[in-house]
């Protein structure tokens, strides 16, 4: 039973220990199922540790999460700080955001995603915004619609779609303030209003009120296009 493998953990061959590891994750998998708190954060040491050695990377974060999501809420201030320092220096960005958001550290979360190498991990910000968006409270929503406006360039830069629909969702559709904001930056600008464009949903009309100086030349060339191959068609 789960009880006696305990002394697992406590022997000398790493091989055992992850072998019991790799086992404890498949029983927190099972809906309903907790097991000790100490034991949960010795098995993640251990696979902070040594768990690349016998696994990839993904599937080592991808274990420690799981064992963290089973002692959601029984960790204390003390046990989360102390996994925080020892995360604090590894690999393992994906983990740390996991931490900071089981203590409700919403903008570590949202500059750890931003700043993730892998363009598929990084993506998985727009996921993680919609569902915490959810359990913010105002003050947190606040600086949350902050933090999106501040790093809009970049957000724009990883997936423009879904930030369009972050946009639909968190700002009520103020596309005008989006496109303004974008006036330094005319190509991003241009292809941001072609984007609302494109989306039939949108109930939008653009002016050039909303548009920058240095966009306005490529807005109208863009249109003038359009006017052309509708002309060739009919």
């Amino acid at each position: 039973g789960i009880k006696e493998s305990v002394e697992c953990l406590g022997k000398n061959n790493p091989g055992i220990k992850m072998e019991f590891v790799k086992f404890l994750v498949k029983i927190v998998s099972i809906e309903g199922i907790k097991i000790e708190t100490k034991l949960s954060i010795d098995a993640v040491k251990l696979l902070g540790t040594i768990g690349i050695d016998y696994l990839d990377e993904k599937t080592v974060e991808a274990s420690i999460i799981i064992l963290f999501s089973n002692q959601k809420e029984a960790l204390s201030k003390a046990e989360m700080q102390s996994l925080s320092n020892f995360f604090e220096m590894k690999e393992y960005e994906q983990v740390r955001i996991s931490l900071w958001e089981m203590n409700r550290e919403y903008t570590k979360c949202f500059n750890g995603f931003l700043a993730i190498q892998d363009k598929a991990s990084q993506e998985e910000i727009f996921n993680w915004l919609k569902k915490v968006n959810e359990v913010l409270d105002e003050e947190e929503k606040k600086t949350m619609i902050a933090n999106i406006s501040d790093k809009l360039e970049q957000l724009l830069s990883i997936n423009m779609e879904k930030t369009k629909q972050l946009i639909d969702v968190l700002f009520n559709h103020e596309h005008e303030k989006v496109i303004e904001k974008l006036g330094s930056k005319p190509k991003l600008q241009l292809a941001y209003c072609l984007q609302i464009i494109d989306d039939k949903e949108d109930d939008i009309s653009l002016s050039l009120i909303h548009i920058s100086e240095p966009t306005r030349p490529l807005y109208i060339s863009y249109a003038v296009f359009c006017l052309k191959k509708k002309k060739k068609k009919k």
